[in-house]
């Protein structure tokens, strides 16, 4: 969790030094590699869990991003089979 927060720490002491706390960021991308063991053990939700919670709590827009839609990866917030995660980010 710690290099994931630093990110975020980076976002903040940006906005600081700008002087302009109120400036918008966006990610536009962002995910992790998925093994069969990340999604099997937990460790994905606890995972999104954690990043997520720092989007919100940095005042950070997000999006996630996904090229190609024909469903190759184990796991993704959309499905174009059968839609969103309503288990996501809630």
């Amino acid at each position: 969790q710690a290099p994931i927060k630093l990110q975020f720490d980076f976002v903040d002491a940006w906005r600081k030094r700008s002087g302009h706390g109120d400036i918008p960021v966006v990610t536009t991308e962002w995910g992790c590699w998925m093994f069969e063991s990340r999604s099997k053990g937990g460790d994905l939700r606890v995972w999104l869990d954690y990043t997520y919670g720092l989007f919100a709590e940095h005042d950070v827009g997000q999006m996630w991003y996904v090229g190609v839609m024909s469903n190759q990866y184990a796991y993704t917030i959309f499905d174009s089979e059968t839609g969103w995660d309503p288990n996501c980010c809630s």
